[in-house]
């Protein structure tokens, strides 16, 4: 599902893009907590992770980089690469931002730690659709949770 919306006709002001994880086997969804200081946006909140355009980039080129400067693997050190990203949803917000949202299925649950925020937060379904995301993120977590529900009750699709 690619879906663009637009509240106003500005360019947009900033852009940025990040990735929603789905763990397959606990079903869980992985995010993490923000730094809980005031000279933050959205301190002490849940969010995707991802980050900031830079240059030229492409929205998918941004969150592979994002993803591989936050998350480390624990086992090795080295970078996460979320190697099969699809997007999921852009949308343009009335500040304007242009938010580019991807998501990644893993098949099993990553050893990880991040240099971003409080930690990584893993989740439930039930949990995810009760939480206040950074940036107003809820709505696109429920849709895209509402699409694995759609999904799984129409596995032919």
């Amino acid at each position: 599902m690619i879906e663009h919306e637009t509240g106003n006709e500005r360019q947009p002001t900033s852009r940025g893009a990040g990735i929603i994880f789905h763990i397959k086997p606990t079903d869980q969804l992985m995010f993490f907590l923000r730094d809980d200081r005031p000279d933050i946006s959205c301190p002490g909140m849940i969010d995707i992770i991802g980050g900031h355009l830079e240059g030229d980039e492409s929205p998918e080129e941004a969150a592979r980089r994002e993803v591989g400067e936050e998350l480390k693997d624990k086992d090795t050190g080295q970078s996460f690469v979320a190697s099969d990203i699809k997007l999921f949803k852009t949308w343009v917000d009335d500040r304007p931002g242009e938010h580019n949202v991807f998501v990644a299925e893993l098949d099993s649950v990553p050893n990880l730690r991040t240099d971003e925020g409080q930690g990584l937060v893993f989740l439930t379904r039930e949990q995810a659709r009760s939480t206040n995301f950074a940036y107003g993120y809820s709505e696109v977590v429920n849709e895209y949770l509402d699409s694995l529900e759609a999904t799984s009750e129409n596995p032919a699709s």
